[in-house]
């Protein structure tokens, strides 16, 4: 059996978790789950570890002892790296970013043909902190390395295209599930929700002005629910003129929340100005909610406009509104179908088993 040692950052565990457990049944997987000094996290060592213990993998729990950007931080990286290399792995999967370190030392440490990197943002994300260092370390991975798992097909074409020399597999975040839900959205006003982290890039301010011009005309009609945590929520807030159409959840949702917040939503909006993946859609998918999003290639890998799902212009509040318009002026009519469709597109495209075939073909590609 072919060994693998798989490196998660704490921010990836979600990502990797259902994967990890279904892999190390073709694989003998070492399971290393990297914690940033004094992270808070839904998932805790001893998490990893019962869950590791339940699914008989090879856990090796590793804590840094210094924050990220602190030149100590080699001395982690190194002790991560030989207890890595003591395993002689056939594959070594890393899901971990470690700027600006990691990657200098394992380019120089690990045999580089057996790395498969998890390249989640293969185009940069608008106003992303320090983007120019973020542009400069991924551009070492992608020159270093050879193999890579691409989340999207849009996102591979534009890598192929820059590197045409390098192996990669598609193979999309897998549906998240919180739990099950009773909720149900209403007959009564339509609920349009915002859900994740708010940043610059997610254009959250569009769907406000949206929601506002609605608000002159169908005051009882809809209601924007807000969930998620933000470090400037000042800049949005001054921006709602009609505070009554609002539900706002300001901070970070926890995740036995999310079931009944998605359960009570008609429709999740994603006004965002850039993406490559996203985590909320495939909530959405998980509890067969449509999406009204920007038309990003991205977003039209999953959304088709009209079937499962509504697609506007990027930037436009003027486009969302008359789409939001559109669906309160015809009481929601079309919304059994478009839920028809989110699920059997779900169960066609992005359920679990399919993706870890990919996973596997590609894992026995790179260690053949």
């Amino acid at each position: 059996m072919k060994k693998i040692a798989w490196i998660t950052e704490e921010n990836f565990i979600d990502v990797d978790l259902p994967i990890v457990a279904k892999i190390n049944e073709v694989f003998e997987v070492h399971w290393f789950v990297v914690f940033p000094k004094n992270t808070i996290t839904d998932y805790d060592e001893d998490f990893i570890s019962s869950y590791s213990k339940e699914h008989k993998i090879a856990n090796h729990n590793f804590r840094l002892k210094y924050r990220l950007r602190n030149i100590h931080s080699v001395k982690d990286y190194y002790n991560l790296i030989r207890q890595v290399n003591s395993l002689n792995p056939d594959i070594i999967y890393i899901d971990f970013f470690g700027i600006p370190y990691f990657f200098l030392m394992a380019s120089v440490l690990f045999k580089r043909s057996r790395v498969i990197y998890a390249a989640h943002d293969v185009v940069e994300h608008k106003n992303i902190k320090k983007r120019n260092s973020f542009r400069l370390y991924q551009r070492l991975i992608f020159n270093r390395f050879q193999n890579f798992h691409i989340f999207s097909k849009t996102q591979q074409e534009y890598f192929l295209n820059k590197y045409p020399d390098k192996k990669t597999f598609v193979a999309p975040l897998f549906l998240k599930s919180f739990g099950k839900t009773e909720r149900t959205p209403g007959n009564g006003e339509v609920v349009f929700l915002f859900f994740g982290i708010i940043r610059g890039n997610k254009g959250l301010e569009f769907l406000i002005e949206a929601a506002n011009e609605l608000c002159r005309h169908y005051k009882n009609k809809f209601k924007v629910i807000i969930a998620g945590s933000c470090d400037n929520w000042e800049y949005y807030k001054q921006k709602i003129t009609c505070p009554e159409v609002f539900d706002l959840r300001i901070g970070m949702v926890p995740n036995n929340k999310i079931p009944d917040l998605f359960g009570e939503s008609h429709y999740l909006v994603l006004p965002y100005l850039d993406v490559t993946q996203s985590g909320p859609l495939l909530i959405a998918f998980n509890y067969n909610v449509p999406a009204i999003a920007a038309d990003h290639a991205g977003f039209r890998e999953y959304i088709k406009h009209g079937q499962n799902g509504y697609l506007f212009k990027s930037g436009s509040s003027g486009e969302l509104y008359s789409l939001m318009k559109g669906i309160i002026e015809n009481n929601n009519q079309d919304y059994a179908m478009l839920r028809h469709n989110v699920k059997e597109f779900t169960r066609e495209n992005i359920a679990l088993e399919p993706i870890i075939q990919k996973y596997i073909d590609f894992l026995h590609l790179v260690s053949a």
